[in-house]
């Protein structure tokens, strides 16, 4: 598999490389049923300890993947009998033919592609929520700023990619509010222009030169964003919080759920408890501190911007404190996958989504 995007911890423990071939799901169901290597030690609660790849289809250098580098800096993986590998892959079109074709037992994507793959008879199902919805963002300048989706009408936004997961997010918020969203560069009345740009701090010029009227972000990147630029700089978040779909979800296979249960239930335990962690951690001073043993990316190293996004990360993780676990909304999947149908973004739109999710291997 072709590994993009990808950063190289200064911990040992969190290798990251292109190790699917040494390590494959078969590999792992041996390894649950013979109780692990032969040289492998005891994890914290007396399991043996087994070696699982995490394909992630986010590259380890946002903090949208905090609670999995947290799991491994903080020590949850090793709590649980886990020695995980990290393995990174450009976005969810490569994240989930991976989990299917065996080279990892759980991943993370969109809700959006986890149903969509779901309706075209994939045997995915969803055995945890990370994110639940707006986590997306909106960078516009004040000289002309977004402040509202109805704002967006007859101008061009900048996405990172065309077809993923942010485009049919804002496709679905836009919408509701009657805007129709088209790769088009002089869009009208009722219309929404899209054209591909970069998504880091520095594409804030594409708006400031006026090629785009904004561009959509994820929480750290707009928190640098806001720092470097500072009021010249509109920040809009919560825009596409109404889109039932909004969500990032941990899926595993059907085949999967039954050859490494075990595995899968110790990697959402520690998750979860490092989810719960960043939650109870109010200053975040040591939380950062840990990620910062492990890690180093530009919305990391800088402790205060760490912060401020993780806070918000950590906002859209409960809704409002509503659900500190991973635990699936059941209903809200089946709403999504009814509202996915309804605007026409899935081509079968026949399945039974309440049978893809399952919250039986959560803690």
């Amino acid at each position: 598999m072709k590994v993009t995007d990808m950063t190289r911890p200064r911990r040992l423990t969190a290798r990251i490389g292109a190790i699917a071939a040494a390590i494959t799901v078969s590999a792992l169901a041996l390894a649950g049923c013979a109780g692990g290597d032969a040289s492998a030690s005891a994890g914290g609660g007396g399991e043996d300890v087994l070696k699982m790849t995490y394909i992630s289809y986010l590259p380890m250098t946002t903090l949208s993947t905090s609670i999995e580098m947290l799991a491994d800096t903080g020590g949850y993986f090793t709590k649980h009998g886990l020695d995980v590998e990290f393995q990174v892959v450009k976005g969810a079109g490569a994240a989930i033919p991976a989990l299917i074709g065996g080279q990892t037992p759980v991943t993370k994507v969109g809700m959006i592609d986890a149903l969509t793959a779901a309706d075209e008879g994939q045997p995915l199902v969803q055995v945890g929520t990370i994110e639940r919805g707006g986590a997306f963002q909106i960078v516009s300048d004040k000289k002309d700023p977004i402040t509202t989706l109805d704002d967006l009408e007859g101008k061009v936004i900048g996405l990172s990619s065309i077809g993923g997961t942010s485009e049919k997010t804002l496709r679905l918020a836009l919408k509701d509010v009657g805007l129709d969203l088209k790769q088009i560069d002089s869009p009208g009345k009722g219309e929404v222009g899209m054209t591909v740009v970069g998504s880091g701090p520095a594409d804030f010029a594409n708006v400031q030169n006026g090629r785009i009227a904004a561009y959509m972000v994820g929480i750290d990147i707009a928190t640098i964003v806001a720092k470097q630029f500072g009021d010249e700089a509109v920040i809009a978040s919560g825009l596409t919080s109404k889109v039932q779909a909004d969500s990032q979800v941990y899926v595993a296979t059907k085949d999967s759920l039954e050859k490494n249960a075990e595995v899968i239930k110790r990697f959402l335990a520690a998750t979860t408890e490092a989810k719960q962690a960043l939650l109870d951690d109010e200053t975040l001073d040591d939380s950062v501190a840990s990620l910062q043993s492990g890690y180093s990316f530009p919305s990391l190293d800088d402790a205060e911007v760490a912060k401020q996004s993780i806070d918000q990360l950590r906002a859209r993780w409960t809704i409002d404190g509503e659900y500190p676990s991973l635990e699936n909304e059941t209903d809200r999947f089946v709403s999504a996958y009814g509202e996915l149908k309804s605007n026409n973004l899935l081509k079968a739109g026949d399945g039974d989504p309440a049978e893809w999710v399952t919250n039986d291997y959560l803690p």
